[in-house]
């Protein structure tokens, strides 16, 4: 008989409209144990969520607005006879629990047409992630000190990272549940006696943005990793201290990736209750950083002595001798010596006598979406973390880069390793009208990096009846901070509507027109995460591929501006006030978040990685995330039914999801259309 597996079901605010329902399908396959009305502070519910889920989710209120922030329902269930399979998710193949994988699917389908309105848990490892951080508590604790009745219980209490961290104990106990992690070094004085050892604690982690977002839900004034995930020192508020965590991941350089990877695969729990590398590693990453690293291995002697007994090493005080060793082990185990990200000139290259090991090879990395592709050099990361970062997020959660390198056998990596040796470091692949807009990074010495679009073939432009697209002239990385990224930074109302005042302001000045209700068509791409803020406080508009074919209505374009801002704000109201104050006619406050939604159901693809999949992209040339945007709402019925015939004319209409079918039938009939035709008849 296979081992029980415990699990969870989150049921947010608005999934409880269908609790009984729920719960019935629930208790027909699993073993109820126990159930939580859980109440987060309504004022850091998306912080919440990007600590829980270990992504950022703060400034994105469609999230809120969607799943609500008010008491949602955890359940505790229990599986008697559990049965794995393999699937394949965001952190590549996982194998799941089968039961609960399937039931997640069909109650989103059956409930909500596919929203994200519950949450469970898939393996064991997720379970007790999600009820550490839900609940306080580990798995093991709770199954011990819970009376597991199947009762209800009310909480009123936020993540632990929420409120604050009270102690290093509740960290680590925290980490331990959460995050694959090993402390590297001074780990002897963890978690008690920090301070009386080094200044800052030396972490490998499996996954640095679960990592980050677990401890720190908002960024800090010291270092924002939410625009840089690669931001490798971060400091950490316990109590009323200031620690610094100084993190590594397997594949920024600081050791081999294998070396890496088995550091955290072999981890053992010390009597402290806390991860550190197993001690044939622990002694080879000591004698490698303190030689390799830097030329300062003595003040690991005490620590080297004791484990080299253990391990029946030969120990002697000597420098010469312990690099040699070392170097020996790297070589005996095919571990290199790599390039570091976070300080690139870290590697003491006189200190390693095997020249075979010196690795300067500059990986590229590959990330695709099916609709845009994103490659890159780790020289990338190295010179603009930042921009790395933004890129990445285009793809969705940071995932960890080993499942993205490309490698030598993909037909892409010959031809990019021959352009990275001109000095092209980064290009980005985006469909457009059916054509490929390249997007080239160009580092010259002592220059800042130059930005070159093209758009593949002839003419330079691509356009359909209602936009022209064209590539920006080749410029210099501009520095300073997204308008957006400054609106998502912003926790008081007031600050928020003075700073979309001034550029909403500064938008219908520059593209005004003889027509006081229009602005010129070039306004189109004028939104938030197209507009830096200088030191000057002043606007400057970048990355402006698309125009629209005549002039924009005001109001339309107040409200593509605010829908496009990530902010911690009811866009719908002040969609509202924005009107008023401009004296603008209150024409699409109804479509803030319908829009969303119409994208999401016309678009999502039931040919799930079918070569017919490909056959609809290529015949809209664009890609999904964006297409529904080029097509005017004019022509939106047609554009459906259109859709509808190329749908059917691929696979019988029988055959796809009834999701997909209801939806194209609702949005054919849906009364708005006329409203769409009234306002954009222009």
């Amino acid at each position: 008989m296979n081992k029980t597996e415990q699990h969870l079901f989150v049921l947010w605010e608005k999934a409880r409209e269908k609790e009984q329902e729920i719960l019935k399908e629930i208790k027909a396959q699993f073993t109820m144990l126990k159930e939580y009305e859980i109440e987060w502070n309504k004022d850091r519910f998306l912080d919440n969520l990007s600590s829980f889920y270990g992504h950022d989710h703060t400034g994105i209120i469609e999230i809120e607005y969607e799943r609500g922030n008010g008491k949602f329902l955890v359940v505790l269930v229990e599986d008697n006879d559990p049965l794995q399979k393999n699937v394949h998710t965001t952190k590549g193949e996982v194998s799941v629990n089968q039961k609960m994988y399937n039931l997640k699917q069909e109650i989103r389908n059956e409930f909500f047409e596919g929203k994200y309105l519950i949450h469970c848990t898939n393996t064991i490892e997720e379970t007790r992630h999600d009820i550490c951080l839900l609940l306080g508590k580990s798995l093991a604790d709770l199954l011990k000190t819970e009376t597991l009745d199947g009762q209800r219980v009310s909480i009123s209490q936020n993540l632990p990272a929420i409120d604050g961290w009270k102690s290093l104990e509740q960290v680590f106990y925290v980490l331990n549940e959460t995050c694959e992690y090993a402390v590297l070094r001074s780990f002897e004085l963890l978690p008690g006696n920090f301070h009386e050892g080094d200044g800052d604690i030396d972490l490998m982690v499996a996954d640095p943005q679960e990592f980050l977002f677990t401890l720190f839900p908002e960024s800090n004034h010291f270092v924002d990793y939410k625009k840089n995930i690669f931001a490798f020192m971060v400091h950490l508020k316990v109590g009323e201290e200031v620690l610094w965590l100084h993190f590594k991941f397997p594949l920024d350089g600081y050791y081999d990736f294998k070396m890496s990877k088995k550091i955290l695969k072999t981890r053992v729990l010390n009597k402290n209750n806390i991860y550190i590398p197993n001690d044939e590693m622990l002694f080879y990453e000591l004698l490698y950083h303190g030689t390799i690293h830097k030329n300062n291995v003595a003040k690991y002697y005490p620590i080297l002595k004791p484990i080299s007994e253990r391990i029946n090493i030969e120990f002697k005080e000597d420098f010469k001798y312990l690099n040699n060793l070392v170097v020996q082990w790297l070589c005996k185990n095919n571990y290199k010596c790599p390039m570091h990200l976070d300080v690139f000139r870290l590697r003491q290259d006189k200190n390693i006598s095997e020249k075979r090991l010196i690795d300067n090879d500059n990986q590229l990395f590959i990330y695709q979406n099916g609709f845009d592709t994103f490659i890159f050099s780790k020289w990338l990361i190295a010179c603009e973390p930042n921009y790395a970062t933004t890129m990445l997020s285009h793809f969705g959660p940071f995932n960890n880069l080993e499942q993205h390198l490309l490698l030598p056998e993909n037909k892409l990596y010959k031809e990019h390793k021959k352009l990275q040796k001109r000095g092209e470091i980064a290009w980005s692949y985006k469909k457009r009208f059916g054509r490929v807009m390249k997007t080239t990074i160009i580092d010259k010495p002592n220059k800042p990096l130059k930005i070159v679009r093209n758009l593949l073939g002839f003419p330079k432009f691509a356009s359909s009846k209602y936009l022209t697209v064209k590539p920006e002239p080749a410029r210099y990385m501009i520095g300073g901070v997204t308008v957006n990224d400054k609106l998502r930074g912003l926790k008081e109302l007031c600050d928020i509507e003075d700073l979309l005042e001034r550029f909403i302001g500064t938008i219908f000045d520059e593209f005004k027109t003889e027509n006081s209700n229009y602005l010129k068509g070039t306004a189109w791409d004028a939104v938030p995460s197209n507009c830096l803020i200088d030191k000057k406080e002043n606007f400057i508009f970048f990355d402006r591929e698309y125009s629209y074919n005549s002039d924009i209505d005001k109001s339309y374009m107040l409200w593509r501006i605010l829908i496009y801002s990530n902010m911690n704000a009811n866009k719908k109201e002040l969609y509202h006030k924005f009107c008023k104050q401009l004296g603008l006619e209150d024409k699409y406050s109804w479509c803030v978040y319908i829009d969303g939604k119409v994208h999401a159901d016309i678009w999502k693809n039931p040919l799930d990685g079918s070569a017919k999949e490909d056959f609809i992209r290529n015949a809209f040339g664009m890609p999904v995330r964006t297409y529904a945007e080029i097509i005017p709402y004019t022509n939106l019925q047609n554009f459906v039914l259109k859709f509808g015939k190329l749908l059917c004319s691929v696979i019988p209409i029988k055959k796809l999801r009834k999701k997909t079918r209801d939806s194209l039938i609702k949005w054919v009939k849906h009364p708005h259309y006329k409203t769409f035709k009234r306002y954009f008849r222009q």
